[in-house]
């Protein structure tokens, strides 16, 4: 029998404040403009990595996700110029924070953080992919 320090916790409880940020996102998605289908993508890597699939924060080649520059949650839109391909790691970390305060915080895991040595690069790209789409 193994002890009990190597087991996981206990499933916890949802708690209401969890599952009304997912409904307000529910919400929020539901109002906003939404074109991002395969044309949008190619003009994003195209437009920020010459075509290599790369996470637009780090540079990690281990891709998982699309995110929203400007969070759902503050009216960002699903939509060229606001969608950039990201790791799970840097995805989880930035959350609904806009990137640019995220990116250069220390959040756990934040470009800044994680001393990504090309962050000045990257957040010039991002600001100028943003001013052209938008």
């Amino acid at each position: 029998m193994p002890a009990a320090k190597d087991l996981p916790p206990p499933p916890s409880r949802t708690t209401a404040g969890f599952a009304f940020s997912y409904i307000e996102r529910c919400i929020n998605e539901s109002f906003a403009r939404r074109r991002f289908g395969k044309s949008e993508m190619s003009q994003v890597l195209e437009h920020l990595s010459q075509g290599r699939v790369e996470c637009a924060y780090c540079g990690s080649p281990e891709v998982r996700r699309w995110d929203h520059l400007f969070p759902v949650a503050s009216g960002g839109d699903t939509v060229l110029g606001n969608m950039v391909p990201a790791c799970a790691r840097c995805d989880d970390s930035k959350r609904d924070i806009p990137y640019r305060q995220w990116m250069l915080s220390y959040a756990q895991f934040s470009p800044k953080s994680q001393r990504v040595p090309d962050l000045d690069l990257r957040l010039s790209a991002l600001d100028k992919y943003v001013a052209d789409f938008s």
